[in-house]
C-alpha cells in the first residue's frame, strides 16, 4: 500500500501469510486465491498450478542468508524450498569441505542442483531429512510420519524421482549424472532418516546403473564414481555378504601388485588412503560376519589377506610422514586437521584389521584399544567447531564402536560409549545412535557372561538396565538387521528386544 512506510508499526494494516497458496504463486510472491484444483492466477495465465501437500513449519529469523531462484536456478522455489537449499549450501556442504576438498560437493553437487530440477529437489529433500535428524539427536527410526520436515522431505523426493521417470529412454549425456547424483543424495537421506534397508536398495541399484554406464563407454564424474563404489563397500556392513566365497579372488590388482604410494598433497594422500579402506572395510565386514568356524578353515586365507592390507597401510603411514615432514611449514591450517584424520583412521583401520584374527579378551590388545580410544578423542576435540552432523566418510563412530564393542577392559569401553553419545552424528553409513545402542546391548551381554562366571559383577561398571527404544524401533522397521556386521560380530540378541518384554532377567547378584 503506497504511503505505509510512513505509518507506525502499531497502525498499519495486518496481513497474514497463506500457508495453503499454490506452490506457482507463492514462488511468484503474489497472493493465491487458492481455488481447488487450479487457482485464477494460474489458469488465466497458462501457467501449471501446482499445491505443496506439506509445508515447513514457521521459524525464527534464520542466521544464513537465502537464495533465490531467479538468481540461481533456471526456476522459481519456494519459500521452504530457498530455506532447504540455503541450509544445504551454506551448513551441509561448508562443513563437508572444512575437512577436505570435495569437489564431488562443492561443484558437481551444487552445480547440477542449479541445473537439473530432480537434483534440486533431492538436495531440498536431504536438507529437511538433516535438519529434523539433527532437532531429535540423529534419532530417526524410519516410522515417524508426522515429522513436517519428513513429510516436505519425501513430498520432495517424490519430485525428484517423477522428473526421473520422464526422463527415461532420454538420449541426453547429462541424464547419467543426474540419476546417479540423486541416487547418492537417496542413500544418504534414507540413512539419516533410519530407513536402512531402502538405503541399501538404493546404492545397489546406483552401482547397477553405474556399471551399466561405464559398459556402454559413459565417462563419470571420478569423485562420483569413487564416492559410489566407497558406499557399495559400507553396505556390506548391513548386508550378508554370501556371494564372496573366496576372498582372496575379490582383492583388487593394486593389493597383490604392491605398486609405491607416493604423496605430494593431502589431496592425494586422501585418495591414496579411500583406495586401501574400502577394500579394508569389505574385508573387516566379512570377518565379522563369517562364524569362527569358517575362519578357523580358512585361516591361511584370512591371514595373508588381512596381512596384504596391513602392509599397504604401513607403506601409506610411511609416505604419508615423509610428506608432513617436508611440507609441514607450509599446509594450511585445514590441511594439518586432514592430515591428523587421515592419521587416526589409520588407527582405526589398522586396530580393526587385527581384531578380526584375534580374540578381543586378550590382555595384549588393551594398548591398542586405548591408542584407538585417544585418537578418536583427539580427532573429535580437534573439528569440534563443525556445525553440521552429516559426513560424508567414517571417521570416529566406527573406532569407538570398535572400543565399545570388543574392549575387555568395561571401563574403557564406557568411556567410548560416552563419547558416541555425545557425538550425533552421521557418518557415511554410519548413524553414531544406532552404533551407541548396539554397543550398549553388547556391553549388557558382556556384563551378563562377566557375572554368571564370577557370581557377581566385579567390574565396577553398572549395568544399563533400561531398553533402548529407539534401537527397538530401528529393528522394527529393519528387516535384514540380523545380517548387520556389528549384529552378527557380538552374535547379539536382537529378537529379545523385540520381545514384549524388551529386555533379558538381570540376574538377583547385580545391583539394579
Amino acid at each position: 500500500m503506497p504511503g505505509t512506510e510512513s505509518i507506525p508499526p502499531q497502525f498499519r494494516p495486518a496481513y497474514t501469510r497463506s500457508k495453503t497458496g499454490c506452490r506457482t504463486c507463492r514462488a511468484r510472491r503474489i497472493r493465491c486465491d487458492e481455488l481447488p484444483g487450479a487457482c485464477k492466477n494460474c489458469t488465466s495465465t497458462g501457467r501449471k498450478c501446482d499445491y505443496d501437500l506439506h509445508r515447513l513449519p514457521g521459524k525464527r529469523k534464520s542466521t544464513l542468508p537465502l537464495i533465490f531462484g531467479v538468481e540461481r536456478h533456471g526456476w522459481i522455489l519456494t519459500s521452504d524450498e530457498q530455506r532447504c537449499f540455503s541450509y544445504f549450501q551454506h551448513r551441509t556442504v561448508a562443513s563437508i569441505a572444512d575437512l577436505f576438498d570435495s569437489p564431488l560437493w562443492e561443484r558437481h553437487i551444487l552445480r547440477l542442483s542449479c541445473t537439473e530440477p530432480a537434483v534440486c529437489h533431492a538436495v531440498n529433500m536431504l536438507s529437511a531429512i538433516q535438519q529434523a535428524a539433527e532437532a531429535n539427536r540423529m534419532r530417526l527410526s524410519g516410522v515417524q510420519s508426522e515429522n513436517s520436515h519428513l513429510m516436505f522431505a519425501l513430498e520432495q523426493s517424490v519430485r525428484a524421482s517423477a522428473l526421473l521417470r520422464r526422463r527415461q529412454g532420454s538420449n541426453d549425456p547429462q541424464l547419467i549424472h543426474t540419476i546417479l547424483t540423486c541416487c547418492l543424495l537417496f542413500v544418504i537421506g534414507e540413512h539419516m532418516r533410519g530407513n536402512f534397508d531402502m538405503a541399501i536398495i538404493h546404492v545397489k541399484h546406483g552401482m547397477q546403473i553405474l556399471r551399466e554406464a561405464q559398459s556402454r563407454g559413459q565417462r563419470i564424474d571420478p569423485a562420483l564414481v569413487d564416492y559410489l563404489h566407497h558406499l557399495d563397500m559400507e553396505a556390506d556392513l548391513y548386508r550378508q555378504i554370501v556371494q564372496q566365497e573366496n576372498i582372496e579372488r575379490e582383492e583388487p590388482d593394486w593389493v597383490t601388485k604392491d605398486d609405491p604410494i607416493i604423496i605430494q598433497s593431502p589431496a592425494d594422500a586422501r585418495v591414496a588412503f579411500m583406495k586401501i579402506s574400502n577394500h579394508s572395510i569389505r574385508f573387516i565386514g566379512y570377518a565379522w560376519q563369517s562364524p569362527k568356524s569358517k575362519i578357523l578353515d580358512e585361516y591361511d586365507t584370512f591371514w595373508l589377506t588381512r596381512q596384504r592390507i596391513l602392509s599397504r597401510y604401513q607403506q601409506f603411514t610411511q609416505a604419508l610422514n615423509l610428506f608432513y615432514q617436508a611440507h609441514a611449514h607450509t599446509l594450511t591450517g585445514k590441511e594439518h586437521r586432514a592430515i591428523a584424520v587421515l592419521q587416526h583412521l589409520e588407527v582405526v583401520q589398522t586396530v580393526s584389521l587385527k581384531l578380526t584374527l584375534h580374540d578381543s579378551s586378550d590382555a595384549s590388545l588393551i594398548s591398542d584399544f586405548t591408542t584407538l580410544l585417544s585418537s578418536s578423542l583427539t580427532i573429535m576435540s580437534v573439528i569440534a567447531r563443525s556445525t553440521t552432523t552429516l559426513i560424508i566418510e567414517p571417521l570416529v563412530i566406527g573406532g569407538l564402536h570398535i572400543v565399545a564393542t570388543l574392549c575387555p577392559d568395561f571401563a574403557l569401553r564406557v568411556q567410548a560409549l560416552d563419547a558416541m553419545r555425545s557425538w550425533p552424528h552421521s557418518e557415511g553409513l554410519v548413524n553414531s545412535e544406532v552404533w551407541a545402542a548396539l554397543a550398549t546391548e553388547a556391553l549388557k551381554a558382556d556384563l551378563l557372561q562377566r557375572i554368571a562366571k564370577d557370581g557377581e559383577n566385579r567390574t565396577g561398571v553398572a549395568y544399563p538396565t533400561e531398553t533402548n527404544q529407539f534401537l527397538v524401533e530401528v529393528l522394527r522397521s529393519t528387516h535384514t538387521a540380523k545380517d548387520w556386521a556389528p549384529v552378527l560380530a557380538k552374535n547379539l540378541d536382537i529378537g529379545g528386544l523385540l520381545s514384549p518384554s524388551g529386555s533379558e532377567s538381570i540376574p538377583e547378584a547385580l545391583p539394579k
